[in-house]
């Protein structure tokens, strides 16, 4: 935009033809290098009014409904938590494949645009939960062998002594944590 640029005859007359019935937007336009700020004010100086139709006034109310609408379309498309529809078929993928499939390859596969957290949703709401892992039933004697030496020997230590993989140790020190058969003494 020009700033204190002398308004040309051509210029004027534009402003002149156009003002009167024909939105700033279009004038912007006809008029390129002058800002809507300038076009207002030089029609204030020249005593050009703008005037207002009742077609002019459709159009407003017509625009202002436009925007309205796409600032809702916005919010819609842009909330957090979309509802997601769930058809028989898309319940039977689910229900056939969720021991198999994570959740996230099973929202994959759906038709219904469904998210991860939304295929763990429905499942759980279904009342499909997932097997958990082999539990290892440890024997007493591992145990009882663990609790007694753990403090002084270490995993890697009792995992060569009972011939054991390192990992089973661990998980058996973790599951005595956690029954609270398995602590440290600390001396004060």
């Amino acid at each position: 935009m020009a700033g204190n640029k002398r308004w040309s005859e051509n210029e004027i007359q534009s402003l002149r033809k156009h003002y009167q019935g024909t939105s700033i937007d279009d004038i912007s336009r006809i008029l390129p290098n002058r800002s809507k700020a300038s076009i207002h004010k030089k029609a204030s100086d020249l005593g050009i009014s703008f005037k207002w139709d009742e077609r002019n006034e459709t159009i407003a109310l017509l625009k202002d409904v436009l925007q309205r609408l796409e600032r809702i379309e916005l919010i819609v498309n842009n909330r957090s938590k979309r509802q997601t529809i769930w058809s028989k078929q898309d319940i039977d993928l689910l229900t056939d494949n969720y021991q198999t499939l994570s959740d996230f390859n099973i929202s994959q596969l759906l038709s219904n645009g469904a998210t991860r957290s939304s295929v763990q949703s429905k499942r759980l709401a279904l009342g499909l939960t997932k097997k958990r892992g082999k539990q290892r039933n440890y024997d007493s004697n591992l145990e009882s062998y663990i609790i007694k030496h753990f403090p002084e020997k270490r995993a890697r230590e009792i995992s060569e002594t009972l011939e054991l993989q390192i990992t089973e140790v661990n998980d058996c020190i973790s599951k005595l944590k956690r029954e609270k058969k398995l602590g440290f003494i600390y001396k004060k």
